[in-house]
């Protein structure tokens, strides 16, 4: 992350210039404004510049998920674009599976770039930082929307002004798993989040989550990944504590980051991981 922050990856074992932390720095005030663009490049962390989930490297394993993966996931923000059988992006915006092609001429996306539309040639994405992070901020703001539209109305962020860390977990858990299962394991617990402001809410459900758990009211048992509300909890938590990692070492807004559980983060963050990984453990 450091490495991307200062526009350098290693690639061959030779440092190269990547002006991956140039352009965050850039572009996500204009798509999340107050948002600290450490946030976006947590989201990031566990993603790669040439990346595509549907491509194996000559040493994976014969079961790797790359050979059953569903659909292509390319670049930094993994954006969704079409199935794995055509083209990366697939070149026809409709296709299933294919933010990448709904959001290329997006108008948002096309100011972004300085007046024009991301790339739709096959694998030019891997050379276009600009374009992966114009359509993956976008992309995930849009995820981020179709869950605050299936939130109860009483913990409902406005997505189109907000940049809470609430609503910025709300995109982040909603391109993990899926816009709806995202806003229904954020509703069950609707009556507590709804007693909070806005900025506290993440940290409330990270609370409610574990008393739950702790006190059995919350059964997990046999649920796969993101079936399992702890699982979609801990996915989502990962990234914002790597963009909190990333802010401590440049001097960032670390502040924003703050969940407000105090003394209780690290028993916190202890049971919801110990959870999500019974859920890691039981998927296929």
């Amino acid at each position: 992350m450091l490495r991307w922050w200062n526009d350098q990856d290693l690639q061959r074992g030779r440092v190269v210039q990547i002006p991956v932390g140039t352009t965050l720095r850039e572009m996500t005030p204009k798509v999340f404004p107050g948002a600290p663009a450490e946030a976006i490049a947590g989201f990031c962390a566990n993603g790669g510049v040439t990346e595509n989930t549907t491509e194996c490297g000559p040493n994976a394993a014969p079961g790797a998920a790359c050979r059953s993966q569903k659909f292509h996931e390319i670049g930094l923000f993994g954006t969704e674009a079409g199935l794995r059988n055509g083209p990366a992006p697939n070149p026809n915006p409709n296709a299933e599976y294919n933010s990448w092609g709904k959001l290329a001429n997006d108008p948002l996306v096309v100011r972004l770039l300085g007046g024009r539309s991301a790339t739709m040639e096959h694998n030019r994405w891997k050379a276009q930082i600009p374009d992966q992070v114009a359509v993956g901020l976008v992309n995930i703001r849009r995820h981020g929307a179709a869950v605050a539209a299936n939130l109860d109305p009483s913990i409902r962020p406005n997505a189109n002004t907000s940049s809470s860390i609430f609503f910025v977990a709300c995109c982040f858990m909603g391109w993990s798993a899926g816009d709806g299962r995202a806003a229904k394991h954020l509703n069950r617990f609707k009556d507590i989040l709804a007693r909070v402001p806005e900025e506290n809410r993440w940290g409330a459900f990270l609370r409610a989550l574990t008393e739950g758990i702790n006190a059995g009211g919350i059964d997990l048992r046999g649920l796969r990944e993101h079936n399992s509300v702890a699982y979609s909890a801990l996915r989502t938590w990962q990234k914002l504590a790597a963009g909190q990692l990333l802010a401590g070492n440049i001097g960032g807004n670390v502040k924003w980051f703050d969940t407000g559980l105090g003394g209780d983060e690290a028993s916190i963050a202890e049971t919801i991981t110990c959870a999500g990984d019974m859920a890691s453990r039981h998927a296929r």
